[in-house]
């Protein structure tokens, strides 16, 4: 999973080719770029937006810190190692690049196979779903994805420390060159994944249809039959979004890990350098896609992350203007507070902030929004 052993395929060639390659890779700046504002976007709506702050949100704020790293560690260092055509530092920076590919590559495809299990668990089980029981629920899933990912990087660690030709096979080329780990590392951190995000998705689209052919409701003891046709018919929306997430995923994984573990089986494939490249990158171009899909498709994130552009969150960070809500018969009067309100008072959320235009009527309650 390094950039590396795509860039250095062709060097020592010739002048023109090398020029070729470098303006090649200039493109690729957009998806750092991108990928960076895009899943920060992410970890501030979840952070500052009451409305986006449910347990299973914050399996996707862990997804975003998953892909944060792709995009400001993984994807740098291979830039750059694709416009100078070799690894320009030593074996330490050599194995720390390798590793944190390996890690935030496989927790970012962990991530989405843990959504997929958990979606279909609690729908198929939502007695068990309880809010107190789900919190633990989802950190505990975000800790085994963080603990198996950093197992699986941990190889690609004592393999550079034990054998330095396992990371550098030569002195300008950092990359992971053992075929004992990339039949290992593919089936790890992709196949055995997909396998379980594709059965997952599939069985819960199945009990979704079945709940809606047999006019079926969410039998919870507390639920009503129309709050209840309510929570089904916000279960399609999600797993439609869920959907268009693992097809992303799908799409820009599947022809580098196909092609990754056919190297490490067979010795004697032979694929272009540029091949190797695009195949490559296309994978590291789904940490930025998921942020897309969130806005194209979801409200309320679209709403926060217009919100968090039109304000830069200057009233977060800064404490500028606070507000203190009182209900009395006819509505909410705001009153500025000129210092930060005492604990009786709560910090203001996203969608209280000066930058929102009307307020919003104190007396509505508002949901948490969840695409998961």
């Amino acid at each position: 999973m390094s950039a590396a052993n795509v860039v250095n395929a062709s060097s020592g060639g010739p002048l023109p080719a090398a020029i070729q390659l470098n303006l090649t890779y200039l493109p690729a700046a957009l998806f750092i770029v991108a990928g960076v504002v895009g899943n920060v976007l992410v970890c501030l709506a979840i952070c500052l937006e009451k409305s986006l702050q449910g347990v299973t949100n914050y399996f996707l704020l862990s997804l975003a810190v998953a892909d944060l790293i792709v995009s400001c560690i993984v994807m740098p260092f291979g830039l750059v190692a694709g416009l100078l055509n070799e690894w320009p530092l030593n074996a330490a920076w050599c194995n720390f690049y390798v590793t944190c590919d390996v890690l935030a590559c496989t927790a970012s495809i962990w991530h989405m196979s843990f959504i997929s299990l958990g979606r279909y668990l609690g729908i198929r089980d939502p007695l068990k779903n309880q809010p107190r029981n789900t919190t633990r629920q989802v950190v505990t899933r975000v800790v085994l994805v963080w603990l198996l990912s950093l197992g699986i990087s941990s190889i690609v660690t004592i393999l550079g420390i034990v054998n330095l030709d396992n990371i550098m096979p030569s002195p300008k080329v950092c990359a992971i060159n053992n075929r004992m780990f990339f039949v290992l590392g593919s089936l790890l951190a992709f196949f055995i994944p997909m396998i379980i995000m594709v059965i997952t998705y599939s069985l819960t689209t199945l009990l979704l249809r079945r709940k809606c052919r047999s006019g079926a409701t969410l039998r919870h003891r507390h639920v009503g039959r129309s709050l209840a046709r309510t929570a089904l018919t916000a279960e399609k929306k999600a797993s439609k979004v869920l959907g268009l997430v693992f097809l992303a995923f799908v799409v820009c994984w599947a022809p580098f890990f196909t092609l990754n573990i056919s190297n490490g089986i067979s010795n004697s494939i032979y694929v272009n350098p540029y091949v190797e490249a695009v195949f490559l990158w296309l994978g590291y171009v789904s940490s930025t896609i998921n942020p897309i899909i969130y806005t194209s498709v979801n409200k309320t994130f679209r709403a926060a992350f217009l919100k968090l552009l039109r304000c830069g969150c200057r009233q977060f960070q800064q404490g500028r203007q606070y507000r203190a809500y009182s209900l009395n018969d006819t509505g909410a009067t705001t009153t500025p507070l000129s210092k930060p309100p005492s604990t009786h008072f709560r910090a203001p959320s996203l969608s209280q902030t000066r930058c929102v235009e009307p307020l919003q009527r104190p007396g509505l309650a508002f949901k948490s929004q969840s695409i998961c």
